[in-house]
């Protein structure tokens, strides 16, 4: 227990993922963390896209609806782009896979369940300190 809630998670995290990870279904919390970050972003976006297009339209430096940076200078637009990036690869990378193979042939270890639980609090913070704005 200690190793999950040594972390500092996202509260969505812990809410969704801790019971998973304490009974040793790793590639099922990573699958949940990614089905609740990708639901909330569409949420704050007013999106109905899905996954590496939704992220790909609403993180946007330019044309995105969500922001986390003014996007003015150069390090926001890059920052900005960024959290696109990292988001599309995430719904590509883990997501994708957790949704459509099986747990026995994509399996997901304990270590790399923790790692990646990281990442998505990390997205869940970016996300909650992100502003609507549509131009």
């Amino acid at each position: 227990m200690t190793e999950f809630m040594g972390r500092s998670y996202h509260s969505e995290v812990i809410k969704h993922c801790k019971k998973l990870f304490l009974q040793a279904h790793y590639f099922h919390a990573v699958f949940e963390a990614c089905k609740v970050y990708n639901k909330q972003v569409q949420a704050k976006a007013h999106s109905q896209k899905d996954g590496q297009a939704l992220m790909l339209e609403v993180w946007g430096a330019d044309n995105g609806v969500l922001k986390v940076t003014p996007c003015q200078t150069d390090t926001d637009k890059n920052t900005q782009n960024g959290i696109k990036f990292l988001s599309a690869g995430l719904m590509q990378a883990i997501r994708n896979p957790t949704a459509h193979e099986p747990a026995l042939d994509w399996p997901v270890n304990k270590q790399d369940c923790l790692d990646l639980l990281g990442f998505l609090s990390y997205l869940f913070r970016q996300l909650d300190s992100a502003v609507y704005f549509k131009a």
